[in-house]
């Protein structure tokens, strides 16, 4: 049986580079990987050397594009590729890159009849913080800042080309950790190995992802047919106690638990938040708002649609982020 050509966007950031993995290690895909910049990149490089097709320009480039889908017979197509996080850029960037591009992709996607179309969004469309706990893809949407605007907006369009006959599909993931991790796992890695985190006195829970996961589920989803729904949340077996998580980090490098002199009462929160939203800072209002308050979600729905097994946080966290 012939390989299938699978087009992938962001193969190079965390999540797309795990996605790559999965994907050219079951062997049944050939891989046509975007690469921004230089493809020396050790990144790239790597993903190279396993087999991956890499293709050097822009997912925003139309015309680009076009040539991609002249020249490979792509089959299907997982858009990774996003610019996150807050703070990191204007409305119009985010604008530009996580919704016209986004929307790019569908358009040539449709005109060239993929088989399947697979946007990874972001649990961050219900905001931060879901307004009900747990959150599910049933959630009102309420990007709370420009990222996550930029995600609903995006989740928008792929919805709009569902309508227009693209087997499209959305994942939703939360905080993803795992080898390669640059983001808020490793941050608060190192901020409760240096005994800088500040814990709220309310015992918070969170639901973090291990990428490594996200990678299969993306692989099933890619290899199932008939999937009734549209729309999935991807997430570890439970939410964890963040203190709990923070003990457990705390003893693999200290040998104990963490200071209870380190922990803030809600109301503390409360104002440094009110002082970063003044300021207009998403960035720290986005990071006081993960450690001071609860969110956790469904994922009974994507269990049964693909038989998908979520990782134990804390055996999982323990494997990648601590050895």
């Amino acid at each position: 049986m012939s390989q299938e050509h699978i087009l992938l966007t962001g193969a190079t950031g965390f999540i797309g580079y795990h996605v790559a993995g999965k994907l050219l290690a079951e062997g049944a895909h050939r891989v046509v990987a975007i690469v921004r910049g230089q493809g020396g990149r050790p990144d790239a490089k790597a993903l190279e050397e396993k087999g991956a097709i890499l293709l050097q320009g822009n997912f925003l480039d139309r015309d680009f594009i076009e040539e991609v889908f002249k020249n490979w017979p792509i089959r299907h197509v997982i858009h990774a590729a996003a610019l996150r996080g807050g703070g990191l850029a204007n409305e119009n960037h985010y604008m530009e890159v996580n919704v016209r591009g986004t929307e790019t992709l569908l358009d040539v996607a449709l005109q060239n009849g993929v088989d399947k179309f697979l946007f990874l969004s972001s649990v961050g469309v219900h905001g931060t913080i879901p307004p009900e706990l747990p959150g599910t893809v049933r959630t009102v949407l309420s990007g709370d800042n420009l990222y996550h605007k930029s995600k609903v907006l995006a989740e928008l369009r792929v919805n709009e080309f569902i309508k227009k006959g693209l087997n499209a599909y959305i994942i939703r993931p939360t905080i993803t950790y795992g080898p390669r991790d640059n983001g808020f796992p490793k941050t608060l890695v190192e901020l409760v190995r240096k005994k800088m985190l500040l814990l709220s006195s309310e015992d918070i829970r969170i639901h973090l992802l291990d990428v490594e996961s996200l990678a299969n589920l993306v692989d099933k989803v890619i290899k199932s047919d008939g999937i009734k729904d549209r729309c999935f949340i991807a997430a570890d077996r439970g939410p964890i106690s963040l203190r709990g998580l923070v003990n457990l980090i705390h003893r693999h490098y200290h040998g104990k638990d963490y200071p209870p002199s380190l922990r803030l009462p809600e109301g503390a929160f409360s104002l440094l938040l009110a002082a970063f939203r003044a300021t207009g800072s998403e960035k720290w209002v986005t990071r006081i708002l993960l450690i001071s308050q609860s969110w956790y979600y469904d994922i009974s729905e994507t269990m049964k649609a693909f038989s998908y097994s979520p990782a134990d946080t804390q055996e999982a966290f323990i494997r990648t982020m601590l050895s």
